[in-house]
C-alpha cells in the first residue's frame, strides 16, 4: 500500500538526519561514519530502483481492485432479439485510486451451478475464458485505464421468462452459453487482468433469477437477485 512506501521514505529521512545530527552535535567520528553507510544504501536503492524499480512499485505499494454490485441500477428496459430485457451491470472498483488501472480487463473463467445436493459444482466448463464488455461499450469496451472504477455489462433478464441472458465480449467467437434459467442458482468467476495488476484472485458473482416480477409503471419484468461473493 502507500504507507509502506511512504514508510520507508520517512525511516531513510529520520536515519540521515539523525547521523547528520550525532555528526554535528555528539561524535563525528561516528556521525561521518554512519552517514557513509547511509549514503551508500541510498545510492544502493536508487541503481536497484532504476533497475526494478516497476516490480519494487507493485511489492510496496500494490494496487487492489474488487466486482462489486453498481450503486445504481436501471429502472426501465432495453430490447434485443428476446423482447424486452432488465439490463444488469457490475462494477470494477479501485480501492488504491492515487494509481490508475491500466489497460483492465475482466474475464470470465469459470461457472458454478447448484446442485440438488445443494453444493456448488463446475457441470459446464469451458476452455477459452470469455471477455467481458465495458460500459458503454460504444467505445474502450475491449480494455480500459481508470482511477476509481468502470463499470461493465453482466446480463439482463428477459421480460418474456425470465432467464439471465449472459453477456460477454460481442466479437469473441465459439459456442458459448452462460444464461442462467428460471430456479437455477449459478456462480459466474471472475479474474481481473491488467498492465500494472499484478492480483491473481478470482471473483464469484451469484445470480439467482426470481418468479415474481417488479413494477416500472406499466411495465411488469422479471429481476434477478444478483450477489457478490468476495474471496
Amino acid at each position: 500500500m502507500k504507507t509502506k512506501s511512504t514508510f520507508l521514505v520517512f525511516a531513510f529521512i529520520v536515519l540521515l538526519f539523525a547521523a547528520i545530527f550525532d555528526y554535528l552535535y555528539w561524535d563525528k567520528e561516528n556521525g561521518k561514519f554512519f552517514i557513509s553507510v547511509i549514503a551508500s544504501g541510498g545510492f544502493i536503492i536508487a541503481i536497484i530502483t532504476a533497475i526494478c524499480g516497476d516490480y519494487l512499485k507493485e511489492q510496496l505499494d500494490p494496487i487492489y481492485l474488487i466486482i462489486e454490485l453498481p450503486e445504481a441500477t436501471n429502472n426501465f428496459l432495453d430490447a434485443n432479439e428476446h423482447g424486452e430485457v432488465l439490463c444488469h451491470h457490475l462494477r470494477v472498483e479501485n480501492l488504491t485510486p492515487h494509481r490508475a488501472v491500466k489497460n483492465c480487463q475482466v474475464w470470465l473463467i469459470g461457472i458454478l451451478d447448484k446442485t440438488d445436493q445443494k453444493e456448488f459444482s463446475e457441470t459446464y466448463k469451458f476452455a477459452v475464458p470469455r471477455l467481458m464488455e465495458w460500459a458503454p461499450n460504444e467505445f474502450q469496451k475491449e480494455m480500459r485505464t481508470f482511477t476509481h472504477f468502470q463499470v461493465f455489462d453482466f446480463g439482463m433478464t428477459r421480460v418474456s421468462d425470465g432467464v439471465f441472458d449472459f453477456t460477454n465480449y460481442s466479437k469473441q467467437g465459439g459456442a458459448f452459453n452462460g444464461d442462467c434459467e428460471q430456479g437455477k442458482v449459478r456462480q459466474y468467476v471472475f479474474r481481473i487482468e491488467a498492465d500494472n495488476y499484478l492480483e491473481s484472485k478470482v471473483h464469484i458473482v451469484e445470480v439467482r433469477p426470481l418468479d415474481q416480477r417488479l413494477t416500472f409503471e406499466n411495465n411488469r419484468p422479471y429481476d434477478a437477485r444478483i450477489t457478490v461473493i468476495q474471496k
